[in-house]
């Protein structure tokens, strides 16, 4: 019980404790005479527990797709991410790909209704943490970091302040950034085209939902539970994925230990493997779909 308390308290309450507004040591600054993380800073979301990483990425990752990058770049460092992400993609297959075969099953041993039952208990289980996230944006918990510290008025660090507080927080500000970024990402050619090819790739993932049941139920006459249970094979090859880029990532993770600098280019090897071997078991399934 106490492990599951710590994973889920603020980290600002281990060891800090806010309330009391007290520091043992003298706050640290940059080189720009910033509220910064200092080395193995308890604070710093790169510095919590797997524990407690793992269960802020699960909770997180339920949200649109758009935000768990974003958490996941918060929580683990440019190495590790690759398996996380690596996690979060398998976890996007696998749930859609499990979900028919339930509500398959459902159907035929109850009704239709079923289906609904389970999402909603389902959501309801996983909204109950939702309401004990903490912040896991570095910049923000510098913020309230330096407002612990100004409200503290500890001599010298009156006007301390953390380094996004220096840009423009107003509300036209933040809006301004938050709607000319996407677009100035979006007509980069590489996220151009990556957008481009995720969007296909999406596109046929969830078009099989609605090919199966034609392939294994019309053309062969199977029942909507059984009809579903091909789709398994794409849960099968997510985790051989995920298991794949585990090793990959701890390969380059003892070539960084080493020395050896890593480049975001060294992560096209794995890419460029999928790239081909994706649109062939697409084509190898569509020239099987009308063998009897």
């Amino acid at each position: 019980m106490g492990q599951l308390i710590r994973i889920l308290s603020r980290a600002t309450a281990k060891p800090y404790k806010t309330a009391e507004l007290e520091f043992e040591e003298r706050p640290y600054l940059n080189v720009n005479g910033h509220v910064d993380f200092k080395p193995d800073d308890i604070e710093n979301p790169h510095n919590w527990s797997n524990p407690r990483r793992w269960f802020l990425t699960g909770t997180f990752v339920s949200a649109p797709l758009s935000n768990s990058p974003g958490v996941l770049a918060d929580l683990w460092g440019p190495v590790e991410r690759g398996f996380t992400m690596a996690v979060f993609s398998c976890m996007v297959w696998v749930g859609p790909a499990l979900g028919p075969v339930v509500g398959g099953f459902l159907e035929l041993t109850k009704n239709w209704r079923w289906s609904f039952y389970v999402l909603l208990w389902l959501g309801g289980a996983t909204a109950i943490p939702m309401f004990t996230i903490p912040e896991t944006f570095g910049p923000m918990i510098l913020v309230h970091r330096a407002r612990r510290i100004r409200k503290a008025k500890i001599p010298g660090y009156e006007n301390v302040k953390a380094p996004v507080e220096e840009s423009d927080r107003s509300l036209l500000g933040i809006y301004k950034v938050a709607l000319t970024r996407p677009w100035i990402i979006l007509f980069d050619p590489i996220s151009f085209l990556c957008a481009i090819y995720m969007s296909v790739v999406y596109m046929l993932l969830y078009m099989l939902f609605t090919i199966y049941p034609i392939v294994f139920q019309q053309r062969r006459g199977w029942n909507s539970g059984v009809g579903e249970l091909p789709l398994i094979g794409t849960v099968i090859g997510s985790f051989i994925g995920a298991v794949i880029v585990f090793f990959d990532s701890k390969h380059k993770t003892k070539k960084m230990q080493n020395g050896i600098p890593i480049k975001p280019e060294d992560r096209l090897t794995l890419a460029l493997i999928g790239g081909v071997l994706f649109p062939a078991t697409m084509f190898w399934f569509a020239w099987t779909a009308e063998f009897k």
